[in-house]
């Protein structure tokens, strides 16, 4: 089930090859809600672009690291849709998670924003302790 997820994941959300003709018109970098033969940039919760793929992400357990990782310059791409003025946002916390996925100095720098994210930032399944862990085995 497991690798059944993270191929989803980049296949569909993540990672998806935009430049397949089936996606034509597709603006967006990250698909959040991808029925039988429509894309939708959204959630059912919120219209975000940080929920859009922060939905996607969490809950980034450890072994997220192996399917969510993957093309720096896609990752960078996605959070800067995501949370283009920063990471006071919803899922704020899991944006940094994967923006360090991006490389050391990503996960450098992701540190200390997250170090100075609100504490109302931190998702209620997640924590700080774990958010700073999890930059810090990056690199952060």
């Amino acid at each position: 089930m497991l690798s059944a997820e993270a191929a989803s994941a980049k296949a569909y959300w993540t990672n998806v090859n935009l430049e397949d003709p089936i996606y034509k018109g597709f603006k967006r970098h990250v698909i959040s809600l991808n029925w039988g033969g429509k894309r939708d940039w959204s959630t059912w919760f919120s219209n975000e672009p940080s929920a859009i793929l922060g939905i996607q992400i969490l809950p980034m357990p450890p072994v997220g690291k192996q399917y969510l990782a993957g093309d720096p310059e896609r990752i960078r791409a996605n959070i800067e849709e995501a949370a283009p003025n920063g990471y006071d946002v919803m899922f704020g916390d899991y944006l940094l998670m994967y923006k360090g996925l991006a490389g050391e100095k990503d996960a450098a720098q992701a540190y200390k924003d997250a170090s100075a994210l609100p504490d109302e930032r931190i998702d209620d399944g997640n924590s700080r302790s774990y958010l700073m862990a999890w930059l810090s085995a990056l690199g952060g």
